[in-house]
C-alpha cells in the first residue's frame, strides 16, 4: 500500500464529481515501481493493484483524487505540484476540455464555449494544445494527452452527454426531458418565492442549467469534454532553486495581471 500526504496550493477540491467517477488513469512509466499521487493536506490515496485497462493502468480505490485547478492561470498551482513531486513523480489532470476539432472562429462554438465557462465559473476553457504549454511553463514534461471519453466510446460506453439529453434509464429520461426540466425551474421558483430556498437560487438553477445544455451541445458535436485526461512528469533533474524562481515569475504575473484588472 502506498500512502501520500503533502499540502497543494492554489488547488481546490472538486466536491462535484461522484466517486465512482474518481477513478484516475495513469499511464505509468515502464520503469515505475511505484504510483505517487498528489492528494489534499490530511488526505490519503488508498491505492490497490494495478489494473491494466487497455494502454492506461488505473490507480486502484483513490479517496480524493479529483481536484479543480482555478479558473486563472493553471501553471502557478501545477508549478506548486511540481514542487513537492519528487524528481520523476507524477503529476496529472482531469479537466474539461475543449477538443481540437473546436473552432474560435466559428460563432456556435463560441456560444456554447460562454455557456459553459458562464455556468461553470470558468474563465478560460482552452484546446489540448494550449493546457500543455500551461504544463510546460510549470516545469513539467507531458507524458500522455488524450480524452477519456472518447476511449470509454471506443471501448463500447455511451457518450458521457447522454445522460444530459436523453438520459441512459427511466429516472434520467424523466429528469432530462423538456417538461422534467420545467417541473424542476417550476419547483425551485415556488420554494424561493415561499421562503423555503435562499433568494438567488433559482438563478443559480437557471445559469447551471444553461451550462448543461451547452456542455451537452457541445459534446454532441464533439468540440468538448469534461474528462480529459493530461499526464505529465517531474523531471528526473529538477533543479529546486530554478523551480522555485519559475513559481515567484507566474504568482508575479498572477499579481499584476490582478492589479491591471484583467
Amino acid at each position: 500500500m502506498v500512502r501520500g500526504r503533502c499540502r497543494v496550493c492554489g488547488v481546490e477540491q472538486h466536491g462535484v464529481v461522484a466517486k465512482r467517477r474518481l477513478k484516475l488513469a495513469l499511464q505509468l512509466l515502464a520503469d515505475a515501481e511505484e504510483a505517487r499521487a498528489v492528494v489534499p493536506f490530511g488526505a490519503e490515496a488508498r491505492l490497490g493493484e494495478r489494473q491494466k485497462q487497455g494502454r492506461e493502468r488505473v490507480l486502484g480505490d483513490l479517496q480524493h483524487p479529483a481536484y479543480q485547478l482555478p479558473a486563472g492561470d493553471r501553471a502557478a498551482p501545477l508549478a506548486q505540484a511540481a514542487k513537492i513531486v519528487k524528481p520523476g513523480g507524477i503529476v496529472a489532470g482531469w479537466q474539461w476540455m475543449l477538443r481540437p476539432e473546436f473552432d474560435y472562429n466559428n460563432p456556435r462554438h463560441m456560444e456554447l464555449k460562454r455557456g459553459m465557462e458562464y455556468g461553470g465559473g470558468l474563465r478560460n476553457l482552452n484546446k489540448p494544445e494550449e493546457r500543455i504549454e500551461e504544463y510546460k511553463r510549470a516545469g513539467l514534461e507531458v507524458l500522455e494527452s488524450y480524452d477519456m471519453g472518447t476511449d470509454a466510446m471506443l471501448r463500447g460506453h455511451l457518450g458521457w452527454w447522454k445522460s444530459l439529453t436523453t438520459g441512459v434509464d427511466l429516472p434520467s429520461r424523466l429528469t432530462s426531458s423538456h417538461l422534467g426540466r420545467k417541473l424542476t425551474m417550476g419547483t425551485v421558483k415556488i420554494l424561493e418565492a415561499i421562503g423555503l430556498a435562499e433568494k438567488g437560487t433559482l438563478r443559480t438553477a437557471l445559469m447551471l442549467e444553461h451550462c448543461g445544455y451547452s456542455a451537452a451541445t457541445a459534446g454532441e458535436l464533439g468540440i468538448f469534454t469534461p474528462a480529459w485526461v493530461t499526464v505529465s512528469r517531474v523531471p528526473k533533474d529538477k533543479d529546486v532553486a530554478k523551480h522555485q524562481k519559475r513559481i515567484d515569475d507566474l504568482q508575479a504575473n498572477i499579481a499584476l495581471a490582478l492589479k491591471q484588472g484583467k
